[in-house]
């Protein structure tokens, strides 16, 4: 059962108000429309404006937005955008956790570039906003295993392994491991890319005691293929786990335009989240 959100009726009236122009320029992609709206009050970028605590950005990232986020970051001051990069929502999420949902690898690169740009002095919080948890325990690439695609995951990975440790992401706090929740999303192709990566994570247990393999066998859904490919990445995946033998053409190059010809197309799993009950009217 969903945790029910206490909101007072004065911030309930706020975000009623407020829902109705954001909605619109958002549902129809409107960079301009948004700075029209904030460039002339450029505190609002961290006002929280719906049930679900979101800024603009958290809103702006979930959808994939990159032309309204280019937009949004232009107009927030150099100071503040390390604060606005740990702002979370009511689920902990940053404004990485919801990029990392999407398939849109240019907006999280223009997130990271634009806000956290490395500095020698910089490692620390660089590799804290990487690796900050949401309620659940994920960071953004544990989610982008869950619901995005393995270009986005090859891409955050990368990011991390330049300040920090990947292994300190491949667990969130009920004990499912990333590759679990890959497997359960069936996102094979990512599956086999963390298994190429560290194959230790084929040995992990949830917190049933139950390895990947375990899950997998389980999973009668996993074996009816919706399509050809998906059936090879299936059939992959498994003889990769169950023998180690990993053969699959895969590589960590991504595309020079950040536009993966993925065969993963992200959020298949992808049910009614509480979060989606907040965003989905945008």
């Amino acid at each position: 059962m969903a945790k029910e959100i206490p909101i007072s009726t004065s911030e309930m009236t706020s975000f009623d108000e407020m829902s109705d122009p954001y909605a619109k320029v958002l549902a129809n992609n409107d960079a301009q429309g948004l700075q029209k709206i904030y460039e002339n009050n450029p505190d609002a970028l961290f006002k929280q404006i719906n049930a679900c605590r979101d800024t603009i950005f958290h809103i702006a990232a979930y959808n994939g937005r990159h032309e309204s986020l280019q937009v949004l970051l232009k107009m927030v001051p150099q100071s503040r955008k390390r604060e606005l990069m740990k702002m979370k929502n009511s689920f902990g999420n940053t404004i990485l956790h919801e990029v990392a949902t999407t398939t849109n690898v240019r907006a999280a690169d223009l997130l990271i570039r634009e806000l956290l740009v490395l500095h020698e002095n910089d490692i620390r919080q660089r590799e804290d906003i990487l690796g900050a948890r949401n309620k659940l325990g994920e960071t953004p690439l544990f989610r982008a295993a869950e619901y995005s695609n393995k270009t986005m995951v090859v891409y955050l990975a990368r990011e991390i392994e330049r300040a920090g440790n990947l292994r300190s992401h491949y667990k969130r706090n009920d004990g499912t491991s990333i590759l679990h929740i890959a497997v359960i999303g069936q996102h094979f192709e990512t599956a086999i890319w963390f298994l190429k990566k560290d194959f230790q994570l084929a040995t992990y247990k949830d917190k049933n005691g139950k390895t990947s393999l375990h899950v997998l066998a389980g999973m009668s859904s996993a074996f009816k293929s919706s399509s050809p490919t998906q059936g090879i990445l299936k059939g992959a995946f498994y003889n990769c786990l169950h023998g180690g033998a990993c053969h699959e053409d895969e590589t960590d190059e991504l595309p020079l335009n950040l536009q993966s010809i993925d065969l993963e197309q992200g959020r298949s799993s992808k049910g009614l989240e509480e979060s989606e009950l907040c965003k989905g009217i945008f």
